[in-house]
């Protein structure tokens, strides 16, 4: 018995390309790359971009206006002269103190000592401090006020040693010989030019340095008291 089977025919035929929109797809493009062109070719130089306003320039007050400014700076300036020594001690190392003493001082003036490894600035002889010592009263009583670099720091020259042993000898060099040094300088500096004074040592950030400057004897009364301050 024969089989039968069906057969259906399917045509296909693929969408004519519509010229309409092969034209604006066209159009299109040619419209893009006129902008990136233009972009390229109208992008200004490096050298030529704007550049923000520079900032306004602020004069610096000169030094007597700031001084005038601040009414402590100008009463230090006005009653005090200020010096600069480099002190030697007995094994040739220079400490750099700042020595400020009093315009109109009369008769015998104490002075306070200070040794610190803080530094002992501003330094420079025309630059002076808005104040002196541990309080105003002292520095308004007229005391000649010594500040020093101690070894190996800031402006002294040396090795700074940090609680420096005490050596009781006269072998070595320490604290109290620094001292010793320092004071005898600044006592034979003074009585050269007329000046006589009496030395407190005050300052320090444990008190080390003034309680090893005490064990050793100074030639005369020299060390007449010492202040702990914070």
């Amino acid at each position: 018995m024969a089989t039968e089977h069906s057969y259906c025919l399917i045509s296909f035929e693929p969408p004519r390309p519509d010229p309409a929109g092969i034209v604006l797809v066209m159009l299109r493009a040619v419209v893009w790359g006129t902008l990136i062109m233009l972009e390229i070719a109208c992008r200004p130089a490096a050298g030529d971009l704007p550049r923000a306003p520079a900032p306004p320039v602020v004069a610096t007050p000169p030094t007597d206006v700031l001084v005038a400014d601040d009414p402590d700076a100008a009463w230090v300036r006005a009653h005090y002269v200020k010096r600069e020594a480099r002190i030697p001690m007995r094994d040739g190392v220079a400490l750099f103190t700042a020595i400020y003493e009093p315009r109109d001082a009369a008769g015998p003036v104490p002075i306070l000592l200070k040794r610190t490894p803080y530094g002992v600035g501003p330094y420079g002889e025309d630059e002076l401090p808005d104040h002196l010592g541990p309080s105003r009263t002292l520095m308004e009583r007229g005391y000649v006020i010594v500040e020093q670099d101690v070894r190996g720091c800031f402006m002294s020259e040396g090795e700074f040693v940090n609680m420096r042993p005490h050596r009781p000898d006269d072998a070595g060099i320490d604290e109290s010989s620094d001292t010793y040094d320092t004071i005898e300088w600044l006592l034979a500096d003074r009585f050269a030019r007329g000046l006589t004074m009496r030395a407190v040592l005050y300052g320090s950030p444990d008190g080390f340095a003034r309680r090893t400057a005490q064990t050793m004897p100074l030639t005369g009364v020299h060390v007449h008291a010492t202040r702990t301050t914070s």
